[in-house]
């Protein structure tokens, strides 16, 4: 698999000097499997199962590596960084994709596959599973008064993983939160889907809308001011703008995205981004926070869209440090200035969104404070996230 266009714009600075060979390597291999434990008040069943599948698992491995010989018994590893909802997460290697069906490899994904089924594990990449955590969308005590949005909120992991933390489901027992999130997506087909899925994980204050991100509707609240009934604007808490994109860093989900990878599809993508982060940043509450993400690499698609929304706010938006705490045990890349970009990048037929970012701008803008999530640093895949606070 080859995209010399792919690889001659990753060169120009993007990728740390020097990495760039495990970068296209990691790339070019499959992802490892990684799921949580969804339902708070099934983790200890849940969590005994998954050790006692660990040991199992060592116990294969110790009998193979004395008799010699004999196909390869993956380690279930557990991802040490995660405190979310439900309390832990895991890994296998990506080679129970491909394990045979008398393996041990196949063997442990079918009764992964049996709890899931179940709802008691939901598999995630590492990196979506990390995103709430980052974005202080998930942090806080539970029942604490929070407005959420997820914009773009399709499949529903992450608005299900949001609703756990803020208690906002009815398993996670005692007296129903204060708490709301606002699910949305353009598809009908899929918020059909999200409402099935959140009605089996119990969610009390979950809304689910079927709109174009980039005009989600002001929403109001019925209540009552001097005596009179009266309508006020719902502004919201935090809101996750986990937006559509070339998604160049799932490559090694989707292989076919090798082929198909150009620069021009990244710059089409820029103006809908930044219709969707603007929107966003509308329906935010001063002091609230937005966290704006997405699974590519590329800077088009991603420091320009934060440096373009930053310009438009005229100072109501700043950018908060990702990496201050949130990423301590996640390894994340600090961005070049947007006056850095790729010189492919700026083009004619690129939005002036790109085109304008100047070296003085970034110096304000603070745009080392967003994080790209590069897939051979930790083995996942690439993502990126910026926080901005109202």
């Amino acid at each position: 698999m080859e995209n010399h266009e792919f690889e001659s714009f990753y060169k120009q600075g993007i990728v740390p000097e020097g990495e760039f060979k495990d970068f296209i390597a990691c790339l070019k291999t499959l992802l490892p499997v990684t799921f949580r434990i969804s339902r708070p008040s099934s983790h200890s069943f849940v969590q005994r199962q998954i050790e006692q599948l660990a040991r199992e698992l060592d116990h294969s491995c110790s009998n193979r590596s004395q008799g010699g010989g004999g196909e390869e018994v993956p380690s279930l590893r557990f991802i040490d960084w995660y405190q979310g909802p439900g309390g832990s997460a895991w890994q296998l290697p990506a080679s129970v994709r491909v394990s045979s069906e008398s393996s041990e490899a196949s063997k442990l994904k079918l009764q992964l596959d049996v709890l899931a089924s179940l709802g008691l594990i939901e598999y995630q990449v590492e990196e979506e599973v990390k995103l709430p955590l980052m974005s202080s969308l998930a942090g806080g005590r539970q029942h604490d008064p929070r407005t959420v949005l997820d914009l773009c909120a399709s499949p529903g992991s992450k608005t299900r993983q949001i609703l756990h933390a803020i208690g906002e489901v009815e398993e996670a027992g005692g007296e129903k939160g204060e708490g709301i999130v606002v699910a949305n997506d353009v598809n009908a087909k899929r918020c059909s889907t999200m409402i099935h899925q959140l009605r089996a994980c119990g969610a009390r204050s979950c809304i689910v809308t079927n709109h174009d991100a980039r005009r989600f509707p002001p929403l109001f609240i019925a209540g009552e001011e001097g005596g009179n009934r009266s309508l006020r604007q719902l502004k919201f808490d935090r809101i996750l703008c986990d937006v559509p994109c070339s998604g160049d860093g799932t490559m090694r989900k989707a292989p076919k995205i090798w082929q198909t990878w150009s620069v021009r599809t990244s710059a089409s993508m820029h103006g809908l981004q930044l219709q969707i982060a603007r929107r966003g940043s509308q329906l935010l509450k001063p002091g609230g926070l937005l966290s704006y993400s997405t699974c590519s690499m590329n800077p088009l698609e991603d420091e320009a869209v934060v440096a373009a929304l930053l310009r438009e706010s005229n100072g109501s938006l700043s950018l908060v440090d990702v990496h201050d705490g949130r990423g301590s045990c996640w390894e994340t890349t600090r961005l070049p200035p947007p006056c850095n970009l790729p010189l492919q990048s700026r083009n004619p037929r690129c939005s002036s969104t790109i085109a304008k970012s100047t070296c003085r701008e970034s110096a304000w803008m603070h745009l080392d404070r967003c994080a790209r999530i590069l897939p051979h640093a930790q083995d996942t895949g690439g993502f990126f996230v910026a926080i901005l606070k109202k």
